[in-house]
């Protein structure tokens, strides 16, 4: 877990009509020159435009000195640290979850979040060298 720096801070709130959400996510305001989005299946890296809405499976990363801060909704968003780089997709595979959100970090930092996350949903973060979970438990391991 040396390379896996982030805070995770989990709500009790339940909000029920999520079942259909973490699908997109909006860009906020990022802090720094550096900032880019990389939409699924794309092969050029672009600036990250603050409202922008893109789907889950881009991809986003910062140079060094920004942040780039992704929500899911007005409760539930992260924050990329400085030459960071992470792919966000969901899944339905695991039969324990309704939805499965999957931070897959190849470089840097991450700051999350979840303040009305979610029942029945998961939030995956995986790094190089370690795997956090946020569920209705946090696991790292």
């Amino acid at each position: 877990m040396r390379h896996f720096a982030g805070l995770l801070v989990l709500g009790v709130a339940v909000l029920p009509s999520f079942a259909d959400s973490f699908d997109a996510f909006t860009i906020q305001p990022a802090r720094g020159s550096s900032c880019e989005i990389k939409p699924k299946d794309a092969s050029i890296w672009s600036e990250a435009k603050t409202g922008a809405i893109h789907k889950a499976g881009a991809a986003g990363r910062t140079g060094s000195g920004s942040t780039l801060t992704v929500a899911f909704d007005e409760q539930n968003r992260f924050r990329l640290l400085p030459k960071s780089e992470v792919v966000i997709s969901t899944s339905t595979r695991d039969a324990r979850f309704l939805k499965t959100v999957d931070l897959a970090m190849s470089k840097g930092k991450v700051e999350v979040d979840l303040d009305a996350f979610p029942k029945g949903h998961q939030l995956k973060v995986q790094t190089p060298t370690a795997v956090c979970g946020a569920g209705s438990v946090l696991k790292c391991l």
